[in-house]
């Protein structure tokens, strides 16, 4: 009789705890979904490699943001001071799975600032990319100024942001790049929130590059895989104890 007691309330707790954890879940998942991943990268701290009236003085800077089932990527092309760059940008390379191309393009990349994608592809040093430093497959985008004067390269994808490289053009054949170009990081793969403490200095983050990013579990799922730990612990501990007679 104090057996069956005892299983019944283990039961009974196991039900309420799951219970609660599901009625969080909701708030838990928004606020993973707010969360936003920002930084920047410039020629001043030795993360970006630029020349000509560029060099020792270009900034990329990024805000990414998940929103829903969305990532929102903006980028912003400056001088280490914060202004737009001089001579003006005319393409920026962002690097990319090579599962996206041409025939899948509008389903993977929405663009919402001006110029949007003029190609994709596998790129080379040439008068059109000159000092890229070696192939990459990317993104090109036309890169205009918005209504504020930026130059800014903004979209919305479904992929999740990792480790990457960039080139910028400019019109008067300057160019920047990230100073791991070329290499793989050791978060190359991983989802930039997974890729350590230290910071990525060598690369930016970008659409979904190499591997299949790494999903962590939302607050939520730790909480409902906790819950059902305790409750599973606190049954094994009841289990143990000898019901007196």
């Amino acid at each position: 009789m104090i057996v069956e007691e005892y299983v019944m309330k283990n039961i009974i707790l196991s039900v309420f705890i799951t219970a609660m954890a599901v009625l969080l879940l909701p708030f838990a998942a928004t606020y993973a979904a707010d969360d936003v991943e920002s930084g920047q990268r410039d020629a001043s701290f030795d993360a970006v490699q630029s020349n000509g009236q560029w060099e020792g003085d270009f900034r990329i800077s990024w805000e990414i943001k998940q929103e829903g089932s969305l990532y929102h990527y903006v980028y912003k092309i400056t001088d280490n001071a914060g202004n737009p760059v001089k001579p003006n940008i005319k393409h920026l390379l962002l690097e990319v799975s090579p599962d996206i191309n041409t025939r899948n393009l509008a389903n993977e990349i929405d663009v919402r600032s001006d110029g949007g994608v003029t190609s994709i592809g596998r790129y080379s040093t040439n008068r059109d990319n000159p000092g890229l430093p070696d192939d990459i497959y990317a993104l090109q985008f036309d890169v205009l100024k918005n209504d504020s004067g930026e130059y800014v390269v903004e979209f919305y994808s479904n992929r999740p942001p990792v480790w990457g490289d960039f080139y910028a053009q400019g019109a008067a054949r300057d160019y920047a790049y990230n100073v791991g170009f070329g290499a793989d990081s050791p978060g190359d793969g991983a989802d930039v929130a997974l890729a350590g403490e230290k910071p990525m200095t060598l690369w930016i983050p970008t659409p979904s590059t190499g591997a299949a990013s790494i999903a962590t579990p939302e607050p939520g799922t730790w909480l409902i895989l906790g819950s059902t730990l305790a409750a599973v612990a606190y049954s094994r501990r009841k289990k143990l104890i000898t019901p007196q007679k």
